[in-house]
């Protein structure tokens, strides 16, 4: 049975507070889209799909890693840091450097 997220029970996929892990992607100066109220550039956010919190660290990383190849951030972050998706956001894996 897959996981279901507790805040908003009938969503099946992603959910930012329900995810058990998020891959934070540093992109390269001048690809930043948005950013905050002080003008800072902000780097994106993806969040573990909840069927796959199951398969540990490595396995979300690889799955997420996969689907960052094939957007449009490909080329430019130069690293990707997965964390734990809580108030520590310690990071999990070594940060995966783009050369």
């Amino acid at each position: 049975m897959a996981k279901r997220c507790q805040c908003t029970p009938e969503k099946k996929g992603i959910c930012r507070h329900c995810s058990s892990f998020k891959l934070v992607i540093n992109l390269r100066k001048g690809y930043h889209t948005r950013t905050n109220f002080k003008g800072e550039p902000l780097n994106p956010v993806w969040y573990s799909m909840l069927k796959e919190d199951k398969k540990g660290p490595e396995g979300v990383f690889q799955m997420m890693l996969g689907r960052i190849m094939k957007s449009h951030y490909r080329g430019k972050f130069h690293t990707l840091e997965l964390r734990q998706n809580d108030e520590s956001g310690a990071l999990l894996l070594p940060p995966y450097y783009n050369r």
